[in-house]
């Protein structure tokens, strides 16, 4: 129970810091970033590949 507290005050951070940077959260594990309590209508949540495609010129 600890570390799922431990995980989900980890999650809120991470959040809060990209909202209120106007950031993007890249991660394989979007799923998690992508529930309805974490949406947040400036929030991007990208995956490595997703990422770098869209800000990556080749």
């Amino acid at each position: 129970m600890q570390a799922l507290t431990l995980l989900l005050t980890f999650k809120s951070v991470v959040v809060e810091a990209a909202v209120a940077t106007g950031g993007v959260i890249i991660t394989k594990n979007i799923a998690d970033f992508r529930r309805d309590e974490l949406k947040f209508p400036e929030l991007m949540v990208l995956t490595p590949q997703q990422f770098c495609d869209v800000y990556i010129p080749r």
